[in-house]
């Protein structure tokens, strides 16, 4: 789901920085009822956002751009 997210908002922006790509996946990930609970969950677990997003997400999120 994260990558189809991300790969939404490379069709959409091509040239965004690091920090704008992080803010607008979580944009997208709070706007989706399913990743926003799945963030709430790991919110309560005591995982942030910027931790899931630096030890996750950027690596992933990176290869498709």
């Amino acid at each position: 789901m994260v990558r189809k997210l991300a790969n939404e908002l490379f069709h959409e922006h091509q040239n965004l920085s690091d920090m704008e790509l992080k803010d607008r996946l979580k944009q997208k990930m709070d706007d989706d009822e399913y990743c926003a609970n799945k963030l709430q969950r790991m919110y309560d677990s005591g995982v942030s956002f910027d931790k899931f997003w630096d030890e996750k997400l950027y690596s992933a999120v990176s290869k498709i751009s």
